[in-house]
């Protein structure tokens, strides 16, 4: 009798379980599994879509790059363009920081209004005898990483990249670099020694790559560079200095007469005015005040009229018009030079359309 009682009782509770989960479904909630009262039921995870794209893991030099915003995406992962592999991480830098990939440069780079900047290094087909250092600087204003472009070089690159770009490459007879400024940026890749045009070919390929994914344009090369008249069968080489940190390079007896000060600024242009002739050089200086201007003129004139002087016959003052004051330090090419006419004031404007074109 006992045991025929328990086999009624467990005939009992089963009947309940069933009949509890039925009216549960009846009310539209699943039953709840044993042990799982008062919790939700774990859904499965459905499966990963078939067209959903999946980034491949890092590996190697990639895995290490800085995850910082600024940079994030902005350069090839290896083997994304050609067989170019990544040789060292991208590593992001502070203006303070910058002596690290510039070196004594770095000053002038900060003076230029410097940001961040980024480098890392690839190598064609992981071999060390074809590296390329790849070097992307930002700066606050447009103007300033053009800057950045032209005292870097003045040479033209064989190479283009598209709208609201200008590329310069490298001298004759020097390792390969490409520059390439686009809007408040200036990417520099560069080698430590003459490459075949093979590399210097792929090498082009990864600054498209990398110039393509910079944000357009939002800046010029500022009003002093676009005042330069266009003359002459080649495009001018022109030469941007923010300051007077490269300008002692270029011309040293320049630098000491116009003693530019770090808000003051500075285009110096060369001209191909006629084939077998040297360029000609105009300069504009353009200071914080119209006294300066009138100072540095004076002491230029001073500096022209004194046959001691490093400059000797090549500098000829053109004039004063505001903040800025132009020359010439080309006086012996007489083609650039045109006396004003009737004028008792002795004036030798140096391309006389400059003067009217000056902001």
């Amino acid at each position: 009798m006992k045991r025929t009682w328990m086999l009624t009782a467990a005939m009992s509770a089963m009947l309940a379980i069933v009949l509890g989960g039925c009216k549960a479904k009846q009310q539209g909630k699943e039953p709840a599994m044993p042990g799982m009262a008062g919790k939700e039921t774990p859904k499965a995870t459905p499966p990963p879509r078939l067209d959903t794209p999946v980034e491949p893991p890092l590996v190697g030099r990639d895995s290490l790059d800085s995850t910082d915003a600024k940079v994030a995406g902005l350069f090839p992962r290896t083997g994304q363009v050609g067989k170019w592999v990544k040789g060292h991480q991208v590593t992001l830098h502070a203006p303070d920081d910058l002596e690290k990939m510039v070196d004594k440069e770095a000053p002038g780079y900060r003076a230029a209004g410097v940001d961040w900047a980024a480098d890392m290094m690839y190598q064609l087909d992981k071999d060390e005898s074809k590296q390329a250092f790849v070097q992307l600087f930002h700066c606050a204003k447009a103007k300033d990483a053009y800057s950045l472009l032209t005292v870097n070089s003045a040479q033209p690159c064989k190479f283009k990249f598209g709208g609201g770009t200008e590329a310069r490459g490298n001298a004759p007879d020097s390792a390969d670099q490409i520059f390439v400024w686009k809007g408040e940026y200036l990417l520099c890749v560069w080698t430590a020694k003459i490459q075949p045009d093979s590399v210097t070919d792929a090498m082009q390929q990864l600054a498209s790559a990398i110039v393509a994914k910079l944000p357009a344009a939002t800046g010029g090369k500022g009003d002093l560079v676009t005042a330069l008249p266009a003359r002459g069968e080649k495009e001018s080489a022109v030469r941007y200095y923010l300051g007077r940190h490269w300008l002692a390079a270029y011309n040293s007896a320049l630098d000491q007469e116009t003693r530019l000060e770090s808000d003051d600024e500075m285009v110096v242009a060369e001209y191909e005015i006629a084939k077998e002739r040297p360029p000609v050089v105009v300069f504009v200086a353009r200071y914080g005040s119209p006294e300066k201007a009138v100072d540095a003129a004076k002491r230029l004139t001073t500096a022209q009229n004194d046959a001691n002087t490093a400059f000797q016959l090549s500098l000829l003052v053109g004039g004063v018009k505001g903040r800025c004051v132009f020359g010439t330090l080309t006086a012996d090419e007489y083609g650039l030079m045109e006396k004003t006419a009737g004028s008792d004031s002795g004036e030798m404007p140096v391309m006389p359309t400059l003067k009217d074109r000056l902001p």
